[in-house]
């Protein structure tokens, strides 16, 4: 099993990759080209996902979690 960030199923639009590895393959009897290349985008520093919008920036899930934990002492507190 690996982890990958995206899956396409289709044709290949594009070879234009810094590298990538291709092997044929039978699914349920139907011939298939599996192909891997290099993740698109930037990588999220706090979860090395690559989806973040820019470089060294957290992806909005992240930065979504980091804006609840940092906040000041209080503002995560329900009213009294």
């Amino acid at each position: 099993m690996i982890q990958v960030t995206k899956v396409i199923v289709g044709p290949s639009t594009s070879m234009d990759h810094m590298w990538n590895f291709g092997e044929a393959i039978s699914v349920k009897g139907v011939e298939c080209k599996l192909l891997v290349t290099e993740a698109g985008g930037y990588k999220c520093p706090r979860c090395w996902m690559h989806n973040a919008p820019f470089e060294n920036d957290p992806c909005n899930r992240c930065r979504s979690v980091l804006s609840v934990v940092e906040k000041p002492e209080g503002e995560n507190s329900p009213a009294t």
